[in-house]
């Protein structure tokens, strides 16, 4: 199995979110006065009648008769009549108690927009290390390794290897929780990767590879050494359908062995015109490597690959970057890095190898805050090797709203 690694060597001098009751009182009439007497002694005056209203007001006293001559005693005054008792208001109507909302159920391991990142499932059957078959599927299991890779096969096609947990594998840089070699038609997708060398390397043959799919894995604990310290590495990987995915690769646990080098990197490997490699949505965080960073393309030579709307945190001493090749497309991403004895640059684009050609790049939409060493702003730099590069005006080189809470942001939405 090969192992080499192109080493991106940027020893440079760029450090450049009531119901309402109402009463009503009963209405109160008043009594009448007696008539005056007509001859005769004076009648007495008419008194008014008091009679008992329920809850209403006494009626009042009637007016007295008027002093008659030798008549007869004025007739008294009719009662008044006792008043109605007022309607009590009805009292308003409790309001209803509002029902609890239920509780949400747990995620394993989701995300707002991309689904689950990591496995599906929370119980893993043991196993050692696997050798690969054709037509094989891998899922329940937590696989460990003593010496070596967790997972590996050589040509083999239609494997599928879902669901896992991978790790800790092999002591030093044979101990990857996936290697294979000259496969086609492999899907790595919802698996949880630990202490591993690099999760996934895949060599090819450079006669045509096709649909190599890692997607929706968590990778921590990424632990090199050198040539080896990715999440991903293609080498020399060509062909159609193949594609790094919604991936996340958190490697912000300082000193765990050498750490990662570049989270991901495409090691002389082509896509195709109409199937480039497609390497997008991932979010990348942590590493201390003074060579390695976030996501190089076209290291030692490569074409058709497209890096793009990817989230990167403190990834390395640079961000993402094309190292030679063509047609190898930077679009969308959102690169922070605050100053580490490491950092350098955040974006860059630079011929490092003789005799590979450079040309037809396009670098565009990219957001990048980024610290160098010296505490100095160095989102960006081109060395002018690689011709004309498009897109170069439509980049925010620096943004200084881009910090490191990109990470806890959304993903842009998964295919």
């Amino acid at each position: 199995m090969i192992h080499a690694r192109g080493v991106v060597a940027l020893l440079l001098c760029i450090d450049l979110a009531s119901g309402c009751s109402s009463d009503e009182s009963g209405s109160r009439p008043t009594s009448t006065g007696g008539s005056a007497g007509f001859s005769g002694t004076g009648g007495a005056g008419g008194n008014g009648g008091q009679w008992d209203g329920g809850a209403g007001s006494a009626g009042a006293s009637g007016a007295a008769g008027t002093a008659g001559g030798a008549g007869s005693a004025g007739a008294s005054g009719s009662a008044g009549t006792a008043g109605g008792a007022g309607a009590s208001g009805g009292a308003g109507a409790a309001g209803g108690a509002g029902s609890a909302g239920a509780a949400g159920a747990a995620g394993a391991g989701g995300d707002a927009c991309c689904g689950i990142i990591g496995p599906t499932v929370a119980t893993f059957a043991p196993s050692g290390p696997i050798v690969l078959t054709t037509g094989q599927t891998i899922t329940g299991l937590h696989i460990t390794s003593d010496s070596g890779p967790c997972i590996q096969g050589s040509n083999v096609s239609n494997v599928h290897i879902h669901d896992n947990r991978i790790g800790p594998c092999g002591d030093g840089n044979q101990g990857n929780g996936v290697a294979v070699e000259n496969v086609s038609g492999l899907t790595v997708d919802n698996n949880h990767f630990e202490d591993v060398a690099s999760a996934l390397y895949a060599v090819g043959t450079g006669n045509g590879d096709s649909n190599i799919v890692f997607e929706r894995n968590l990778a921590i604990k990424v632990r090199g050494p050198m040539p080896r310290g990715q999440m991903v590495q293609f080498n020399h990987i060509d062909g159609p359908g193949h594609r790094i995915e919604c991936n996340v690769s958190d490697q912000a646990i300082g000193g765990y062995g050498e750490g990662p080098e570049d989270h991901v990197n495409m090691f002389a490997s082509n896509g195709t015109e109409a199937s480039p490699i497609m390497i997008r949505h991932n979010r990348l965080r942590g590493g201390g490597s003074k060579s390695g960073g976030g996501i190089v393309g076209g290291d030692a030579g490569g074409s058709y690959v497209t890096v793009q709307s990817n989230i990167l945190v403190d990834a390395g001493q640079y961000g993402i970057a094309v190292a030679s090749g063509h047609h190898i497309r930077l679009l969308s991403n959102t690169i922070y890095a605050q100053q580490n004895a490491w950092t350098n640059v955040g974006c860059f684009i630079w011929l490092q190898y003789d005799g590979i050609a450079c040309y037809g790049n396009e670098i565009r939409g990219n957001r990048v805050n980024y610290t160098n060493k010296n505490g100095e702003q160095n989102p960006f730099w081109n060395a002018g090797n690689c011709g004309e590069v498009e897109g170069l005006a439509d980049n925010s080189f620096p943004d200084s709203s881009v910090t490191a809470a990109i990470w806890d942001g959304p993903f842009d939405d998964c295919p």
